[in-house]
């Protein structure tokens, strides 16, 4: 018994000085174990082991930095491998009575490597796909409440508002517009995107994302950049699709950049 005490006991230290460092390790430990530790007699004859956090779990300011190493539980905080997340990770994938799943928004992929010379579209097309993940990445890490947060007042931006706009904004100008896609434009009301938000919906809008942008690059897949179509009145090419909705990108980018800084000091992603 002053054994396990002890041993609990280091555990205890052990987890605070890690969590004094803003990493957070995933353990297991019997039930036997924790029952005689803490005198629960009600445990003693249980030996089934379950994860367990040895440290208190970080405040949302340190979320950003956390990822998931694939195998259902998260090892450290942080580590370095981005790429071991899915659109769809779990901050933690396995739920226990006291400790149940919570979700942040993952980690994209790496820029694909992109030409700076030849044919222009190409080009277009890489400088597109570094605006759209670059606002995947300034969301990486932080939780639904926190994309719904509009923490530069008098403007009512918030990031998954930014989401849902250029999910809207992609489907109208490429598929539906350009391509002539017979399908229902996404927030048909006047600044539904932006307005009407709720965390229990962000997972699924991070995931619609580049669900939609695969969706955008197939349907003008086989168009030129010469193809040609009207908007109120005005004629407009593929190629000007292109130049407008890079700028519409890198323009919401810099607005995403100042609400992760308000909201945990993020910058530079």
């Amino acid at each position: 018994m002053a054994q396990t005490y002890h041993k609990t006991r280091a555990a205890m230290k052990e987890g605070a000085r890690l969590r004094s460092k803003g990493v957070v390790r995933v353990g297991t430990i019997s039930r036997r174990t924790l029952a005689t530790s803490l005198g629960l007699a009600m445990f003693h004859s249980l030996a089934i082991t379950f994860p367990v956090l040895s440290a208190v779990w970080p405040p949302p300011a340190l979320v950003d930095n956390g990822r998931s190493s694939g195998n259902g539980m998260l090892d450290e905080w942080p580590v370095t491998n981005p790429k071991s997340l899915s659109w769809t990770s779990r901050t933690v994938t396995e739920g226990t009575d006291d400790l149940p799943m919570t979700w942040s928004s993952p980690e994209p992929p790496d820029d694909p490597p992109g030409p700076d010379t030849g044919d222009i579209r190409p080009i277009l097309q890489s400088y597109l796909d570094h605006h759209r993940l670059t606002l995947l990445r300034i969301c990486a890490g932080l939780t639904a409440e926190q994309l719904v947060l509009q923490p530069v007042p008098p403007s009512t931006l918030s990031l998954l508002g930014l989401v849902r706009h250029m999910t809207k904004v992609e489907r109208i100008w490429l598929r539906i517009r350009t391509a002539g896609e017979n399908i229902a434009p996404l927030f048909p009301d006047s600044d539904e995107d932006f307005d009407d938000l709720d965390p229990a919906t962000a997972e699924n809008a991070i995931a619609a994302l580049p669900a939609e942008w695969a969706a955008c690059d197939a349907a003008v897949a086989q168009l030129p950049l010469e193809h040609c179509f009207e908007v109120d009145g005005q004629e407009v090419s593929l190629a000007s699709v292109y130049i407008h909705l890079v700028e519409e990108w890198a323009r919401h980018d810099g607005h995403a950049d100042l609400i992760r800084q308000v909201i945990d000091g993020t910058t530079g992603r």
